[in-house]
């Protein structure tokens, strides 16, 4: 079986001149010395760095481990960035991937200040720009609006159920709160839609929300009250 790809070198393992390059840029000074440029960044911005440059050193300790002994601004090129860009297409969608090289670049500038990273900024944002759209997320519910619908839903049901001749609203015994949230989870899809009273005459409901109807169970929202 051959051995998984590695996919991201940890800060022990960086070249020694990369190790001493950042740690010199998150070093605090003195009175008589500068803060490194690093210093001012969060904890977790730092992770991030580290991170980014990690995956672009284990990349190349795999597939062009020469260029390890090379110093940091030697080892990346035009040709190189888009060598490194199809190796994590495989692995992350273009938004991620944009957000990485930024990253990366933040950390070669923090290595290497004297050289110019613009070329690589611009690479990522234009993967950036040309990504397609996130998929829109479910527009989430909160528990009053739940709650609100489920009233509606129950109060539908009573009207319906009136409006045939099933009942009257007078027969109909409900647990509001409990019977709400089951109607209210069937209709957004959350459980499956079961009912809320036993399907056998005679014997007591399991569920903690009650429907008795002229003394026969009856199936709620099947749609709206059925026998």
């Amino acid at each position: 079986m051959p051995s998984r790809r590695k996919l991201m070198l940890p800060f022990t393992h960086w070249p020694i001149e990369d190790r001493r390059r950042w740690e010199a840029s998150v070093q605090s000074g003195d009175l008589f010395d500068e803060n490194g440029a690093g210093t001012r960044l969060a904890a977790a911005t730092r992770q991030l760095r580290l991170e980014s440059y990690g995956r672009f050193l284990g990349f190349l300790s795999v597939k062009h481990p020469k260029l390890m002994t090379l110093p940091p601004e030697g080892r990346i090129d035009r040709r190189m960035a888009a060598e490194y860009v199809a190796h994590r297409r495989r692995s992350c969608g273009d938004i991620s991937l944009a957000a990485d090289l930024r990253s990366l670049c933040s950390t070669l500038k923090l290595l290497c200040p004297n050289t110019d990273w613009s070329w690589l900024h611009s690479i990522a944002n234009r993967i950036a720009a040309a990504a397609p759209p996130p998929a829109r997320k479910y527009n989430l519910m909160t528990s009053d609006r739940l709650y609100a619908l489920g009233i509606e839903l129950m109060d539908c049901a009573v009207t319906a159920a009136d409006a045939v001749g099933h009942t009257a609203v007078s027969e109909v015994l409900i647990n509001t709160p409990a019977f709400c949230r089951h109607i209210t989870a069937s209709q957004c899809g959350l459980i499956p839609l079961i009912s809320p009273c036993t399907s056998e005459p005679g014997k007591p409901s399991d569920s903690a929300s009650t429907c008795i109807v002229s003394g026969t169970p009856r199936q709620a929202f099947g749609p709206y009250m059925t026998r």
